[in-house]
């Protein structure tokens, strides 16, 4: 690292102090868990300079984060600000998993509902006496795994175009579902079956990343022969681009053993990706009119279920313009400096 990156390096720490500083919580937490790439941290954060994460950090804690979701942390249902296909709710809390911020989160799942739909995901059109039974042993039709007694989308691209369609939902392409096999004897693609997704389209009005909290929770696993199963993902892409060009990124993908049938007393999903939540960080995006859409999928088979918590989306202002200030942070280092700084300096017990 050259004299000057060192020196803008230690004045953009000794400037973050938490005595010198109202420091907004959300960003401090943005900071220090998000678990950024190489490539996002190099195109984006290197970019940054000493002015701009200044202005981040100001006496004016609330135009640090500029929230352009409506129902970001799903305080007001599931019906408020988001589009939903599929088996989507909120809730006080899941499977001892607590909301990040406020008082509710949102689950998605690829469960079967209680009740059959006629036409739906769970029901047997060639035997109309029959619907299918997911997760439990036996025949036990209390379906624990769904979450709001709705039918899940079909995510089958040969169905493109429909309404129940989840790829013509998400508006990506008829097979931007069928994504690579990993850990099994076979390559190829994955087949998707069925799934659930939330979606909503907002106004960045500034350069900025969007970030939010999830977690990929799985009573599926690796098979031998198709490899990881059931997967959760999320797609931002902006309004009017081409549909070939619109990104897929996976969140969680099940992996481990698949235990089945599971015993119809268990009324958790067996594996979690993480203990609490996961922070998501979008790249860099400019300003401009944006589609964020979250799911999850049932691929290969249908009868064991996944579903994915989400919570606290934000919208995180940066100024990436070379005339922003000085110079550069000093990427990578200087972000993991400050990162050091602000825990040596118990910030989140100041604000």
């Amino acid at each position: 690292m050259g004299k000057l990156s060192r020196v803008y390096s230690q004045k953009s720490i000794a400037l973050f102090s938490c005595d010198n500083f109202i420091v907004n919580r959300q960003l401090i937490n943005y900071l220090m868990n998000t678990a950024l790439s190489l490539r996002v941290l190099y195109r984006t954060l290197a970019l940054l300079s000493i002015t701009t994460l200044t202005s981040l950090f100001s006496t004016h804690s609330a135009s640090a984060i500029n929230i352009n979701f409506d129902n970001s942390g799903f305080e007001s249902g599931p019906e408020t600000g988001w589009t939903r296909l599929g088996d989507f709710e909120t809730r006080q809390g899941f499977q001892g998993i607590a909301p990040v911020d406020g008082a509710s989160l949102g689950v998605l799942t690829t469960a079967c509902p209680a009740t059959p739909f006629p036409s739906g995901e769970c029901f047997d059109t060639q035997n109309t006496s029959n619907f299918r039974q997911d997760d439990p042993l036996g025949g036990n039709s209390n379906r624990v795994f769904n979450v709001s007694d709705r039918d899940q989308g079909d995510a089958n691209g040969n169905n493109f175009g429909q309404p129940t369609n989840l790829q013509t939902f998400l508006g990506l392409e008829a097979n931007s579902l069928n994504i690579d096999r990993v850990g099994g004897a076979i390559d190829g693609t994955r087949t998707p079956k069925e799934g659930s997704a939330i979606k909503q389209t907002i106004e960045v009005t500034e350069n900025s990343i969007i970030s939010f909290h999830w977690n990929h929770l799985t009573n599926d696993g690796t098979h031998p022969t198709f490899g990881n199963q059931d997967y959760s993902f999320i797609t931002i892409y902006e309004e009017g681009s081409d549909p070939s060009d619109r990104p897929l990124i996976i969140l969680g993908d099940s992996t481990g053993d698949i235990t089945t049938p599971i015993d119809g007393s268990q009324t958790d999903f067996l594996k979690s990706n993480n203990d609490g939540f996961a922070v998501y960080s979008s790249e860099a995006l400019k300003a401009g009119t944006y589609v964020v859409a979250a799911g999850v999928v049932d691929v290969d088979g249908t009868g064991i279920s996944s579903g994915l918590l989400l919570d606290n989306f934000e919208v995180v202002p940066f100024d990436f313009s070379a005339t922003a200030g000085l110079g550069l942070v000093a990427g990578v280092f200087g972000l993991s400096r400050l990162r050091r700084r602000l825990k040596a300096s118990n910030c989140t017990d100041k604000i």
